[in-house]
């Protein structure tokens, strides 16, 4: 992991070889994009770190919103986000 970590802070930004004396918008744009978040990039690939834990949790909310559409209190609501994100699995009656 080290050795990518440290790939990685070398490999773009090395030099500006052909991906910058490239006249294709698109790979302009993109050089600058990377340029600009360097800092960010490099902090995601050393601690390992994004966003789709907190997208995966967003989306299990709006699907447990979608099933306790028809529960009368907004309490219910948190009970069953809290059941289902929470961690904790209690032993359901007539299971081991």
């Amino acid at each position: 992991m080290l050795a990518l970590c440290l790939a990685a802070r070398r490999a773009p930004f090395r030099s500006r070889p052909r991906h910058l004396r490239c006249r294709i918008p698109t790979f302009v744009d993109l050089q600058r994009r990377i340029i600009k978040h360097k800092a960010s990039i490099l902090a995601a690939i050393e601690h390992g770190l994004s966003n789709g834990r907190i997208e995966s949790v967003n989306t299990k909310i709006r699907l447990i919103n979608r099933v306790a559409f028809g529960f009368k209190s907004p309490d219910a609501l948190i009970a069953l986000a809290m059941l289902n994100l929470g961690g904790h699995r209690p032993t359901l009656p007539g299971r081991r």
